[in-house]
């Protein structure tokens, strides 16, 4: 077999070219920051797609890689959110953490750096914490501490994934009124219809 792909010729390409329409998508997605709510369809944000592409799996497949791109910037921003807690935690005297930082500096240093920290922890600049300085050690260690927990979280997807997806022709989709609602609310609203019809049946039977 020839190592160069053009050296099989062009009358040996497959050549199948199809025409495209819109796919539209629409999701729903539980409002970032408050991931740990479960149920209510209220508590959801839409997010609407739109695909040129020659057949459903054709515009499946790109919603899916739209997703892992939404999934990596999602955990790379809850990494660097995470990140910035643990070294603001970490320079505070009263944080459990404290002496693990400690245990990277200089015996001879222990004890500046700690009256340097308990005055950026006691005084109202909010920046006083960003000047301090940090032992590149400590902060290789919490980086690889912080990616093991990553690697060996229980199925990271879930955290960012929709909670329902609508996908199809654009005419029904974009048309399509969704409305939200718990179990609560139909059988709330199962319950009052009941209410009328019996009332309508006594009603007819006086």
């Amino acid at each position: 077999m020839a190592k160069k792909f053009k050296d099989f010729g062009e009358d040996k390409l497959v050549d199948r070219k199809y025409n495209k329409r819109t796919y539209s998508g629409r999701a729903f997605r539980y409002i970032p920051g408050d991931k740990n709510i479960i149920g209510d369809a209220e508590d959801m944000e839409v997010y609407d797609y739109q695909f040129e592409a020659t057949s459903f799996p054709d515009a499946l497949g790109q919603w899916v890689a739209h997703e892992v791109q939404v999934a990596v910037a999602s955990n790379l921003i809850s990494f660097v959110e995470f990140m910035t807690k643990v070294l603001h935690d970490m320079v505070d005297p009263e944080d459990e953490g404290f002496p693990l930082m400690l245990q990277f500096i200089p015996e001879d240093f222990r004890e500046e750096v700690t009256e340097m920290c308990k005055a950026a922890a006691q005084t109202k600049n909010k920046d006083a914490q960003e000047i301090l300085p940090l032992p590149l050690g400590f902060f290789v260690h919490t980086m690889q501490k912080a990616f093991e927990a990553a690697n060996n979280s229980n199925n990271w997807w879930f955290a960012d994934e929709p909670q329902a997806v609508i996908f199809g022709n654009p005419d029904i989709i974009e048309n399509m009124k969704v409305v939200g609602a718990t179990t609560s609310d139909i059988a709330n609203e199962g319950i009052s219809e009941m209410e009328k019809f019996l009332k309508t049946r006594l009603e007819e039977e006086e």
